[in-house]
């Protein structure tokens, strides 16, 4: 919860509704990647297997803002 800066409900509902959570920890690390020097990383065997379309809207929206 500290990391993605939301509170309890949030995650629970992020929790609830297929790879929210996944996504929301994949923005996260995607922007604190980027305030770092670049190093090219494999993306984890859990990624490719991940569904967008079953992710709370708000959460895709953020991922294509950033």
């Amino acid at each position: 919860m500290d990391h993605l800066g939301v509170g309890e409900d949030v995650l629970r509902e992020y929790l609830t509704h297929g790879d929210s959570e996944l996504l929301a920890n994949v923005i996260y690390m995607t922007c604190r990647l980027s305030r770092t020097s670049w190093v090219p990383i494999s993306a984890p065997p859990s990624l490719s297997k991940f569904d967008i379309r079953d992710t709370l809207p708000e959460v895709q929206h953020e991922f294509c803002s950033v």
